[in-house]
């Protein structure tokens, strides 16, 4: 009888003990997940054990929480944004910002700087911004802050310029152009990174607007090589385009002392009459 009750009382001990670790556990998590894009740094997958696991929220950062991004008062980093743009083209150009997720621990450590896309993928989080355009003609400017923010707990920073197609489709209507250098491999040498002008390539679509029958707006916009296998473009409009147009660089590295980036939109039909 004496060993049951030994037994009895020990297990008792054990239940007490475990529910105090944990709490502690649980307290250590935080009642609400951490608040940055992504991150390799990973713990061990769904860890039955780990009380934090179940935590880990499933959604990307919101304004009103207190890891969102805070602005810079001594934002100096400017970067500006020239090109061309069909009129007929409606894009918005777009400044991305990112976080560290590991910054303060992994993904079950409850100070994740990120959230749980599926079993395998925990994206930091993540603020992509439009940046205002003034166009002049068929020319545009922006001015955009690199610094915007102040890096904070979740360590944020500038991660690279994109674009976004008004009314576009698939997955062509959302592209990056640009990324800054110190997101390149270390094992990559800079010096041969490229640092030129970028074009990108859209193809419109008849909308079938009652009122405009004609009106076109772009579907898909993207680098040529990418454009041609999505949208089947035919090869003789190909050839039509400058040799040099072809062949640059789908993206271009922003280093510390650029100042300008050039991203040229085109509209690629303008190349296809008379091709049969």
């Amino acid at each position: 009888m004496l060993g049951t009750d030994s037994n009895k009382y020990g297990n008792r001990h054990l239940i007490l003990t475990s529910v105090a670790t944990l709490g502690a556990l649980l307290s250590a998590c935080g009642s609400s997940g951490p608040t940055p894009p992504q991150s390799t740094s990973v713990d061990q997958p769904d860890d039955p054990w780990n009380p934090c696991w179940e935590r880990i929220r499933t959604d990307d950062i919101r304004p009103d929480e207190s890891d969102y991004p805070q602005l810079n008062p001594h934002s100096a980093r400017t970067l500006e944004i020239v090109g061309t743009m069909p009129k007929e083209l409606r894009i918005e150009l777009l400044i991305a910002f990112r976080a560290v997720g590991a910054a303060e621990g992994g993904p079950s450590s409850g100070k994740y700087c990120g959230y749980k896309q599926n079993s395998e993928s925990f994206p930091d989080f993540s603020v992509r911004e439009v940046a205002p355009i003034v166009r002049v003609g068929e020319g545009f400017h922006a001015t955009v802050q690199l610094d915007k923010y102040l890096p904070g707990r979740c360590q944020w920073h500038f991660d690279g310029l994109g674009y976004r197609v008004n009314g576009g489709t698939g997955v062509l209507s959302e592209e990056s152009y640009a990324a800054p250098i110190e997101a390149r491999s270390g094992t990559m040498d800079p010096d041969r990174a490229y640092r030129g002008q970028i074009d990108e390539w859209c193809k419109l679509a008849v909308t079938g607007n009652k009122d405009d029958p004609t009106a076109a707006t772009p579907v898909r916009c993207g680098y040529l090589v990418t454009l041609q296998l999505a949208a089947k473009i035919d090869p003789a409009v190909i050839a039509r385009i400058p040799l040099a147009e072809r062949n640059r660089e789908p993206r271009t590295w922003i280093f510390p002392d650029t100042k300008k980036v050039e991203i040229d939109f085109h509209n690629i039909d303008q190349y296809a009459d008379g091709v049969q």
